[in-house]
């Protein structure tokens, strides 16, 4: 009972102080914490929507596919598993954020994001764990759990960047980095869980540069817009990290 309770605690917390160290960053103004819990539990119950999506794509592939292959590896990963997440996270950042008063400065975006997909994390960590084990939870979170934070982190840039727009009247431009929002993330998000399922010791290696790669990248750049944030809705001289 002991060791469930240890593998239940070791499943939450990395989410949990991923939370915290990103709400730590928005130094300006910080969100209301009823806003950000009804994120983090939309962002878990987008479980729900991926497992069925994911049942339902793995199944069409193996009825189109008769042969497994690298091909059909790379359309799970990305048009299956990477699109059923992120659209169903980014669906529940724009419909609890888009229009709330509390979104009013740029960075806001990424602590939004970042409680959203922590809400999915958690919840997709404590089912692998329960199966896993302890062993399962460590290398967890290691890499799946901060992976998901760094999705997130992109998510809401290009979200932030596409609220500003549209308080300049630029629509253009709002459109473009909201696609920005959700493309972005699929791209990286497929293409971890591809490193991870090509079974060879070159797409291993990929894995590990890319992940320590984009984590020391992704450290540097949230850091960055954390100390550059501005309100949106007042004028201001260019778009921020426009070049993420």
């Amino acid at each position: 009972m002991f060791y469930y309770s240890i593998l239940r605690w070791l499943a939450v917390i990395p989410g949990i102080v991923l939370i915290v160290q990103v709400y730590k960053q928005d130094k300006i103004e910080k969100e209301p914490i009823g806003l950000l819990l009804k994120l983090l539990f939309g962002g878990a119950l987008t479980v729900i929507s991926a497992v069925l999506l994911e049942t339902f794509g793995e199944w069409l592939i193996q009825t189109i596919f008769s042969i497994p292959s690298r091909i059909t590896i790379a359309i799970d990963c990305f048009l299956v598993v990477g699109v059923a997440e992120e659209a169903g996270k980014y669906l529940v950042l724009k419909h609890l954020t888009w229009r709330h008063r509390a979104f009013n400065y740029r960075f806001d975006g990424i602590v939004y994001a970042v409680c959203v997909s922590m809400g999915f994390a958690i919840v997709e960590n404590v089912l692998y764990v329960a199966s896993g084990g302890f062993t399962t939870a460590i290398l967890r979170a290691l890499t799946a759990v901060p992976g998901h934070c760094i999705f997130a982190i992109f998510m809401g840039h290009y979200y932030g960047e596409a609220k500003v727009c549209e308080a300049r009247g630029n629509i253009p431009g709002m459109d473009k980095y909201q696609r920005l929002a959700f493309m972005i993330p699929v791209l990286i998000h497929g293409f971890y869980d591809f490193c991870l399922s090509v079974d060879s010791l070159v797409a291993t290696l990929t894995f590990f540069v890319f992940i320590v790669a984009l984590d020391v990248y992704t450290i540097k750049k949230i850091k960055q817009y954390s100390s550059e944030d501005m309100p949106i809705f007042e004028p201001y001289g260019g778009f921020w990290g426009s070049d993420f």
